[in-house]
């Protein structure tokens, strides 16, 4: 009995720590940044990112796995060169490297808008009790609320795992144009 009681709190612990790591490792991250870092000379993702609606109007769910996936698989679709690439990257196909690449841009834009939200936590801390409520009560908030919850839904392994990577990713990433800036002209 003792020993069927150590099996199942191997098996538990085992079943546990892998719900706890990262969906990808420090070397896949490196491999998206070069392989991203190829793509680039033939697909403008700034341009794509341009089209940040579906069909049917509604902003696309960037938190989402399989939107972002498939987002990614129609625009290496038009891109002939896109496959010899991404093999040349390490990857065995454009949907390997799709899923990859969805759960890492996940986690950087999670990581961002986590920041972002922080900064609007503490703006509103800063703000009378008047204006709080105020600002509270906006429509807007509750598209913020939502989004907290969807960013809850991140799993933690995975900012960590980009954490060292925050920088390159950040530069390969986001447009200057993309780029909040405290000094920009109102």
């Amino acid at each position: 009995m003792m020993k069927q009681i150590s099996v199942f709190l191997v098996v538990l612990v085992f079943s546990f720590g892998q719900v706890l790591a990262a969906s990808f490792s420090g070397a896949d991250v490196d491999r998206f940044i070069l392989t991203y870092q190829q793509l680039i000379t033939i697909i403008d993702f700034d341009e794509e990112d341009e089209d940040d609606f579906d069909e049917n109007g509604e902003e696309i769910d960037i938190f989402n796995l399989q939107i972002l996936e498939s987002e990614l698989m129609a625009m290496l679709a038009e891109h002939p060169e896109a496959p010899s690439m991404i093999r040349a990257g390490g990857y065995r196909s454009e949907r390997a490297f799709a899923s990859q690449a969805a759960v890492i841009l996940r986690a950087f834009y999670a990581h961002s808008f986590g920041q972002g939200l922080d900064q609007l936590e503490r703006s509103l801390q800063e703000m009378s009790e008047e204006d709080r409520a105020m600002t509270t009560r906006l429509p807007i908030m509750q598209q913020i609320d939502n989004l907290r919850s969807q960013l809850a839904d991140v799993p933690p392994a995975d900012l960590q795992t980009i954490h060292p990577y925050l920088d390159q990713l950040q530069a390969l990433l986001v447009s200057d144009d993309d780029a909040w800036d405290d000094d920009s002209d109102d």
